[in-house]
């Protein structure tokens, strides 16, 4: 269950925790917006965040653990996500398994990737 929550917290926090800092001291950044959709046990919650693109190439790079990873792939079938679009996937921890919807109507590409 830890597991799941920290992934799912990785996820809704990814704005801020990896390039936010950065693309408010360039000037100069693209936004876009993700929406995060997660359903366990049967209750629904939905956040829209907002993905700074300090880059200005319409790639975000996350780098994560090998683990974190591993999870994304197993639940998604894919570490990299082109928008616009939609993509589910589904997170199994102790028996309890959580729904996660990651869409946008923004073009741009999400990439995760092992941290160096």
């Amino acid at each position: 269950m830890r597991s799941a929550l920290l992934t799912l917290a990785m996820l809704a926090a990814l704005s801020v925790a990896f390039t936010a800092p950065s693309a408010y001291a360039t000037g100069q950044v693209t936004l876009y917006h993700l929406t995060i959709t997660v359903t366990a046990n049967g209750h629904t919650s939905t956040s829209a965040i907002v993905v700074p693109d300090v880059s200005g190439t319409g790639v975000i790079t996350v780098p994560v653990s090998s683990g974190t990873l591993s999870q994304i792939n197993g639940a998604f079938g894919t570490t990299t996500f082109a928008f616009p679009g939609s993509y589910t996937g589904t997170f199994t921890f102790s028996g309890t398994s959580f729904t996660v919807t990651l869409s946008s109507t923004d073009t741009f590409t999400l990439k995760f990737v092992l941290a160096q």
